[in-house]
Protein backbone atom coordinates (compact mmCIF):
# COMPACT_ATOMS: atom_id res chain seq x y z
CA UNK A 1 0.00 0.00 0.00
CA UNK A 2 2.89 2.11 1.23
CA UNK A 3 4.46 2.20 -2.48
CA UNK A 4 1.30 2.25 -4.47
CA UNK A 5 1.19 5.86 -2.75
CA UNK A 6 4.20 6.96 -3.25
CA UNK A 7 3.94 5.71 -6.88
CA UNK A 8 0.40 7.84 -6.97
CA UNK A 9 2.59 10.82 -5.60
CA UNK A 10 5.50 10.40 -7.53
CA UNK A 11 3.54 10.77 -10.80
CA UNK A 12 1.50 13.62 -9.60
CA UNK A 13 4.75 15.24 -8.67
CA UNK A 14 6.12 14.53 -12.51
CA UNK A 15 2.14 15.88 -13.75
CA UNK A 16 2.76 19.06 -11.81
CA UNK A 17 6.58 19.77 -13.11
CA UNK A 18 5.42 18.89 -17.35
CA UNK A 19 2.64 21.31 -16.62
CA UNK A 20 5.04 24.05 -14.94
CA UNK A 21 7.11 23.24 -17.57
CA UNK A 22 4.30 23.83 -20.07
CA UNK A 23 3.88 26.95 -18.64
CA UNK A 24 6.95 28.72 -19.12
CA UNK A 25 7.58 27.54 -22.40
CA UNK A 26 4.74 28.59 -23.20
CA UNK A 27 5.18 32.42 -21.76
CA UNK A 28 8.75 32.40 -23.37
CA UNK A 29 7.01 31.53 -26.85
CA UNK A 30 4.25 34.77 -25.98
CA UNK A 31 7.28 37.32 -25.38
CA UNK A 32 9.17 35.82 -28.55
CA UNK A 33 11.79 34.15 -27.13
CA UNK A 34 11.57 31.54 -30.19
CA UNK A 35 12.04 34.09 -32.76
CA UNK A 36 15.47 34.09 -34.46
CA UNK A 37 17.11 37.43 -33.44
CA UNK A 38 20.20 39.29 -34.81
CA UNK A 39 23.46 39.15 -32.39
CA UNK A 40 24.60 42.17 -31.13
CA UNK A 41 27.37 43.45 -33.37
CA UNK A 42 26.25 41.41 -37.05
CA UNK A 43 24.29 44.46 -38.79
CA UNK A 44 27.07 45.83 -41.53
CA UNK A 45 27.44 49.52 -40.64
CA UNK A 46 27.16 52.51 -43.29
CA UNK A 47 30.07 53.25 -45.38
CA UNK A 48 31.55 56.57 -44.17
CA UNK A 49 31.20 59.30 -46.46
CA UNK A 50 27.55 57.95 -47.47
CA UNK A 51 24.47 59.50 -45.75
CA UNK A 52 21.50 57.87 -45.72
CA UNK A 53 18.17 60.20 -45.92
CA UNK A 54 15.86 59.36 -43.52
CA UNK A 55 12.67 58.22 -44.87
CA UNK A 56 9.14 60.50 -44.53
CA UNK A 57 6.09 60.43 -45.04
CA UNK A 58 3.11 62.64 -45.98
CA UNK A 59 0.05 63.40 -43.48
CA UNK A 60 -3.13 62.11 -45.13
CA UNK A 61 -6.61 62.14 -43.59
CA UNK A 62 -8.12 58.96 -43.92
CA UNK A 63 -11.07 56.98 -42.30
CA UNK A 64 -9.60 54.11 -39.82
CA UNK A 65 -11.05 50.62 -40.84
CA UNK A 66 -9.72 49.11 -37.94
CA UNK A 67 -10.03 49.80 -34.04
CA UNK A 68 -9.01 48.30 -31.61
CA UNK A 69 -9.09 48.43 -27.69
CA UNK A 70 -7.21 46.90 -25.03
CA UNK A 71 -9.63 46.65 -21.91
CA UNK A 72 -7.47 47.13 -18.60
CA UNK A 73 -7.05 48.89 -14.60
CA UNK A 74 -5.71 51.88 -13.64
CA UNK A 75 -4.97 52.74 -10.41
CA UNK A 76 -2.95 54.90 -8.29
CA UNK A 77 0.59 53.79 -7.07
CA UNK A 78 -0.76 55.36 -3.52
CA UNK A 79 -3.98 55.77 -1.81
CA UNK A 80 -4.94 58.00 0.58
CA UNK A 81 -7.58 56.24 3.53
CA UNK A 82 -9.49 58.75 5.66
CA UNK A 83 -12.09 58.42 7.98
CA UNK A 84 -13.41 60.44 10.67
CA UNK A 85 -12.64 60.25 14.22
CA UNK A 86 -16.32 60.46 14.97
CA UNK A 87 -19.58 58.92 14.11
CA UNK A 88 -21.66 61.64 12.01
CA UNK A 89 -23.83 62.30 9.35
CA UNK A 90 -22.04 63.64 6.35
CA UNK A 91 -23.44 67.18 5.49
CA UNK A 92 -21.00 68.49 2.93
CA UNK A 93 -17.92 67.19 0.46
CA UNK A 94 -16.40 70.08 -1.04
CA UNK A 95 -13.99 67.98 -3.05
CA UNK A 96 -14.14 65.88 -5.91
CA UNK A 97 -11.88 62.97 -6.77
CA UNK A 98 -8.68 63.75 -8.23
CA UNK A 99 -8.46 67.51 -6.83
CA UNK A 100 -5.32 67.74 -5.39
CA UNK A 101 -5.93 68.91 -1.34
CA UNK A 102 -3.62 70.69 0.81
CA UNK A 103 -2.83 69.48 4.89
CA UNK A 104 -5.44 71.02 7.30
CA UNK A 105 -8.34 71.44 4.20
CA UNK A 106 -11.94 70.63 5.17
CA UNK A 107 -12.38 67.20 3.32
CA UNK A 108 -15.63 67.24 4.46
CA UNK A 109 -18.69 68.95 6.86
CA UNK A 110 -20.01 66.52 9.38
CA UNK A 111 -23.62 66.98 11.32
CA UNK A 112 -22.53 68.99 15.05
CA UNK A 113 -25.61 67.89 16.41
CA UNK A 114 -25.12 64.40 16.40
CA UNK A 115 -21.86 64.40 18.09
CA UNK A 116 -22.43 67.44 20.39
CA UNK A 117 -26.02 66.33 22.14
CA UNK A 118 -23.90 62.94 23.59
Amino acid sequence: MNTLKSAHTRQQLIYAAAAIAGLILMLVWMQGGFVGKTAPGTRPTAQPGLTARPATAQAALQTIDEIMAWPAHVSARSVAQIAPKITARILAIPVKAGDRVQAGQVLARLDAGAWQAG
